[in-house]
């Protein structure tokens, strides 16, 4: 196998890895059993005498672990209590300022909105983002 195959398996691995944690929800317990599984699969290769491709794919198989992995990690750093996006499909009343000037089409009017609290069930909470 030429440098460049292993290269271009590895790029896919971590691709495929990032493409599967975005359609897919990945738990940590999950992502821990085939941690385990493939430092396992590393033993019993390294125990032998191990051929290339054997390498190859391992390498390959912890890409793609460690994609799925960062984007279930970049995820969650999205994901704040307290941006407003949280609040979407509920009934809340926000609290803001309009923070650019209205854009206007034929039918419609689009306004750029800062959100700075919201009364959700009764409860005031402090939130930023845009709406």
């Amino acid at each position: 196998m030429t440098p460049s195959k292993i290269f271009l398996f590895s790029c896919l691995s971590v691709i495929f890895g990032v493409a599967y944690g975005s359609f897919f929800s990945v738990s940590y317990t999950g992502l821990f059993v085939v941690l385990l599984f493939i430092f396992l699969s590393v033993v019993v290769a390294l125990r032998s005498k191990p051929r290339k491709e054997q390498m190859v794919l391992l390498v390959c198989g912890v890409l793609f672990l460690a994609g799925a992995v960062r984007y279930a990690t970049y995820e969650q750093l999205l994901k704040k209590e307290n941006d407003v996006s949280a609040f979407a499909g509920r009934r809340a009343a926000i609290v803001g300022m309009v923070s650019a000037d209205p854009s206007f089409t034929q039918q419609t009017q689009q306004m750029v909105f800062r959100a700075d609290m919201a009364t959700i069930e009764g409860k005031r909470i402090s939130v930023s983002g845009y709406a």
